[in-house]
């Protein structure tokens, strides 16, 4: 039933997904591994990481999505922290720390605010527009079938000031060797 829940929320076009909580909390970060692709929080070394998808070692699984019609790897985790891998038509990048630690059971079906994020002051998980839909009036896009994943991050600039990230990257496959 998660899966069905998680395919169907995924359905939203041109989604990729990306925290403003995590963004912030490790700005100046990014990851470019193929291995461990995915820019998250661990809460017991308390820093920001790189990390695999959790589908790529599902208990000794490695869910892949080889279909054309949905080729981009999904997941969540239910209340009681189990993972659901499923596949879709829409890209998806999340962290971990978000679906499995702070929003577990938690997920964003709109299409105006798919984005499923934390917010500090409230202490409640909530659905947001991408971050790259509006950046300074500019709407990001990822139509290069190679690099379908719109992700959103912070650095800093040369005068050490925050700014905006918004970077179109490659589809999340399991390498092809050993993690």
């Amino acid at each position: 039933m998660a899966v069905v829940a998680l395919l169907l929320a995924s359905m939203v076009q041109g989604v990729a997904g990306n925290s403003m909580y995590l963004a912030k909390h490790c700005r100046g970060e990014t990851c470019d591994s193929p291995k461990f692709p995915i820019l998250d929080y661990d809460p017991e070394a308390k820093k920001c990481v790189c990390r695999a998808h959790p589908c790529w070692d599902d208990n000794g699984v490695t869910h892949s999505c080889p279909s054309q019609d949905a080729p981009h790897l999904i997941y969540s985790y239910d209340k009681a922290g189990k993972l659901s891998c499923g596949c879709s038509k829409v890209p998806h990048y999340e962290t971990n720390f978000i679906a499995k630690h702070l929003c577990p059971g938690e997920h964003c079906d709109g299409t105006e605010h798919p984005i499923l994020d934390y917010d500090e002051d409230s202490k409640k998980c909530h659905c947001r527009a991408h971050p790259c839909w509006d950046d300074n009036g500019n709407t990001h896009s990822c139509p290069n079938a190679k690099f379908p994943i719109l992700r959103y991050r912070e650095d800093y600039n040369d005068a050490k000031e925050v700014k905006k990230v918004c970077e179109c990257v490659s589809r999340l496959v399991p390498p092809n060797d050993e993690l």
